[in-house]
């Protein structure tokens, strides 16, 4: 999702949702509210397709964060449920993926100036 062709910097905004348990909305700073991180339903609770949609009430934006035991983070969505977490791509992409490989464990920084 890190497009550096068009300038635009990683920068992403975990908004708490209005869920009981701990639930994320994960929006790009650029995009602002309007956006959120979702899952493109093309092979049902199996679908892989990461990609910005619509903000709404959708179980593909309602996102998980929980450790791995090496102390990275783990993100997953009441869509594809646990078994598939948030992964990067070689190519500087996401998608979700079934399993523990590096790629889906995640570290966070604050980005001192943005807004919370």
């Amino acid at each position: 999702m890190a497009d550096g062709s068009s300038g635009l910097k990683p920068h992403w905004k975990f908004v708490r949702t209005s869920h009981k348990l701990p639930k994320y909305s994960i929006r790009h700073a650029f995009h602002g509210q309007g956006l959120s991180l979702d899952i493109l339903n093309d092979r049902g609770t199996d679908s892989q397709t990461v990609y910005l949609a619509r903000t709404g009430m959708f179980t593909g934006q309602f996102w998980s964060i929980s450790r791995w035991d090496d102390g990275t983070f783990r993100l997953h969505n009441d869509f594809t449920e646990e078994d598939q977490h948030l992964a990067g791509t070689d190519d500087g992409e996401i998608t979700m993926k079934e399993g523990d490989d590096l790629s889906q464990h995640w570290r966070f920084e604050q980005v001192l100036g943005a807004d919370t």
